[in-house]
């Protein structure tokens, strides 16, 4: 069973903890967004395809692409790669050659006949933006809780 621990509409990210018997790896995110033409890797689960299917690409896009459901309006800026992504594709994570996580997808695209064209990544410069949100709000709800609990130790500071 896994906990929503946070949750932000502007990012369509969240945080879910669980628990294992087992230790399970982590997987790093990496240092900056990927560039043109960077090789990367797609680990997904694609309608009509096997589970956790393997595909690659490279990085599409020389710069940030606007991305959102209304022009001009909520747009973000995205990841553009030549990788297989499929419906079902969504969260998916996109890994670099050191197995760092460089963006999640949110999508693809399609030709006028159906078939593959390009997928879309949020770059992991917004994934550890959200990330910064999380642990800032865990961090305000931490020093309030302690110093609520802590006033009367601070009360001669404010006289």
């Amino acid at each position: 069973k896994a906990n929503i621990e946070y949750t932000n509409i502007k990012y369509d990210l969240a945080i879910l903890s669980f628990s294992l018997d087992d230790e399970l790896p982590l997987v790093e995110l990496a240092d900056s967004n990927p560039e043109y033409g960077t090789e990367i890797a797609v680990i997904s689960n694609p309608e009509n395809r096997e589970r956790n299917y393997l595909s690659f690409g490279k990085i599409t896009t020389k710069k940030p692409v606007p991305f959102g459901d209304d022009k001009d309006k909520d747009q973000v800026n995205i990841i553009e790669h030549s990788a297989y992504v499929g419906s079902g594709s969504s969260g998916s994570v996109l890994l670099n050659n050191d197995l760092k996580i460089v963006g999640i997808n949110l999508g693809g695209s399609t030709n006028l006949f159906g078939s593959f064209k390009k997928g879309k990544a949020m770059p992991v410069n917004r994934i550890v933006e959200f990330v910064d949100l999380y642990n800032k709000q865990w961090l305000i709800l931490y020093l309030d809780n302690f110093f609520f609990h802590n006033i009367e130790a601070y009360m001669p500071l404010f006289l």
